[in-house]
């Protein structure tokens, strides 16, 4: 097995369990609030300030699965504008800005990070730092870059196919020339 495809599962494990995880959290820690509101007329204190740090954590962990999956944000209107034989390069510059967008915003969410580190800011209720929900924001973008380099690489190798985003999952690859650049790329 090669470690592209290998990286890329166990992103894509991490991601749904992130996802999930924050969906059942979010949703049994607002229903105790409602519940508690309603049956005992007082809510929990904790329970929005939980529900904004799972709520962060979903949104940018969900942008990595987001452009995985190819219900991220792409330019398919102008690329099915396009002349056929035009269509490689305009994907090739639309992965290459893609992957620098998100790399660039990594970059600013990193710094933002540190200063929240900095600075030892902690959430009010429950003094959890918050420089530890924020995390999910420049590695929400870090992903999403991987996934444009690995979908940058495969349409730089194919000779004949244009991959878009929704079509690069490794799991399910009959695509004999997408498991011989896999390979060729292991390799070298």
């Amino acid at each position: 097995m090669n470690v592209i495809k290998r990286i890329n599962d166990i992103i894509y494990i991490f991601e749904k369990f992130i996802l999930c995880g924050t969906v059942i959290g979010m949703f049994i820690v607002l229903v105790l609030n409602v519940f508690a509101r309603h049956v005992f007329n007082g809510g929990i204190s904790w329970a929005e300030e939980v529900g904004s740090m799972l709520i962060t954590i979903l949104c940018f962990i969900g942008l990595s699965y987001a452009t995985r999956t190819g219900t991220h944000i792409t330019m398919s209107a102008l690329v099915d504008r396009v002349p056929e034989e035009k269509k490689k390069p305009v994907i090739l510059v639309l992965n290459i800005l893609g992957m620098i967008g998100m790399v660039l915003i990594a970059f600013l969410a990193i710094k933002y990070e540190l200063a929240i580190f900095r600075t030892g800011r902690c959430s009010p209720s429950l003094m959890i730092p918050l420089y530890i929900p924020y995390f999910s924001v420049p590695l929400g973008f870090i992903l999403s870059a991987f996934q444009y380099f690995i979908l940058l690489l495969m349409n730089f190798r194919s000779k004949e196919n244009i991959y878009f985003i929704d079509e690069m999952d490794f799991g399910d690859a009959d695509d004999a020339e997408l498991e011989e650049f896999v390979e060729e790329v292991m390799e070298g």
